[in-house]
């Protein structure tokens, strides 16, 4: 393709416009008003017939209102997955939201999970470390409940206390590590 960039928006987006074959990276420079919108406009390049790879980035300016605009369009989709995502039903609760966040995050292609974002949209500035950190391991709690639903239930306060406590970023939430905490 000649092309090296197409810039529409999200209504021509919706119109079932199909761009797989003409390109595979897509960027998102302005948030949608919802979830949907969104994985609409990532369906254009996602489709039967598409022959490469597909890469999305979302740009979400640092020091901007976009991170609360990101949580609450993640958020809804999460209650939703939560209800209707076909997790598994041995996960409940907190750590089905925790699941359902990771699974976002996995579509989305993000660093770490939006959970605590959604949590708590005003307590901390966007751009503070701390979001990378507890979105790390909140990442790596949801994979564990996807991993193990049926030992997701150990996710309490307290335990979870106990792995913040052991847990560094890059490492995962294992089974072991949780079974360690529950004895101890």
């Amino acid at each position: 393709s000649p092309y090296t960039c197409l810039v529409t928006t999200f209504q021509v987006l919706g119109l079932g416009v199909s761009l797989h074959e003409f390109c595979r990276r897509g960027i998102i420079m302005e948030l949608p008003p919802n979830y949907g919108m969104l994985l609409s406009a990532m369906g254009r390049l996602w489709r039967v017939g598409q022959e490469r790879d597909v890469e999305w980035e979302i740009l979400v300016a640092s020091y901007s209102f976009d991170p609360w605009l990101e949580a609450g369009i993640t958020e809804q989709y999460a209650e939703l997955l939560g209800d209707l995502g076909g997790i598994d039903e041995a996960i409940e609760g907190r750590s089905r939201r925790l699941a359902a966040f990771e699974i976002i995050r996995e579509q989305l292609g993000q660093e770490y999970s939006r959970y605590h974002r959604a949590a708590g949209r005003w307590k901390w500035s966007a751009d503070a470390p701390i979001w990378r950190h507890n979105g790390l391991f909140e990442s790596a709690l949801g994979r564990f409940c996807l991993k193990h639903p049926e030992k997701a239930h150990l996710m309490q306060p307290s335990t979870l206390d106990a792995l913040l406590r052991v847990w560094k970023i890059g490492m995962e939430v294992t089974l072991e590590m949780v079974e360690e905490i529950e004895r101890s």
